[in-house]
């Protein structure tokens, strides 16, 4: 990402080199696969691709067999989040980053994540305690104050709601666009 920052001209170049390295990736461990020769990870490096790629259908089954092989794993509950919300099913998102959270991760994205699941699932209280969670882990985090802040809106709460929404644009001022 700093390389795309610096140089946004080479991010085709880097997309396509990217993109060659993920179907690469399929491929070999797809090979392994029909071989019963499995490296450890197999399953959740060739989900990430997939991802990456945007399959997100076998990418979350590639996730699930990776959790079924490692069930204390934490990052592949997060990943299939991703997966899952990628797929507006905002239910498994709500699951897979509570699995992820009791297995011990703690990332403002995984509170943010679940707090959209829980924004689209309409679960108001329990979405801003997400954001609120995942500002008080990155307090930086310009996309959980916006949203928390549409939801203070929502709610009727407007002086919490310009908190918040000031507070984004503070941060990055092309919010407010």
């Amino acid at each position: 990402q700093e390389a795309i920052r610096r140089s946004p001209e080479s991010a085709a170049e880097y997309f396509e080199i990217a993109t060659a390295h993920a179907n690469q990736a399929i491929a070999e461990i797809t090979q392994h696969e029909r071989q019963k020769r499995l490296p450890p990870n197999a399953y959740q490096d060739r989900a990430a691709a997939y991802a990456f790629l945007g399959q997100f259908e076998p990418a979350t089954r590639d996730f699930t067999s990776a959790i079924k092989n490692h069930p204390k794993e934490p990052l592949s509950y997060f990943k299939r989040a991703e997966c899952y919300a990628a797929q507006s099913q905002y239910d498994k998102v709500v699951n897979d980053c509570k699995a992820a959270a009791s297995l011990g991760l703690r990332t403002p994205t995984l509170h943010f994540l679940q707090g959209v699941a829980l924004r689209h699932l309409q679960q108001t209280a329990e979405a801003i305690s997400e954001f609120s969670q995942a500002i008080m882990l990155d307090s930086d985090l310009v996309a959980a104050y916006y949203e928390r802040g549409k939801l203070r809106q929502a709610q009727g709460d407007a002086t919490a709601a310009v908190q918040d929404l000031s507070a984004a644009i503070e941060r990055s001022p092309d919010v407010a666009e």
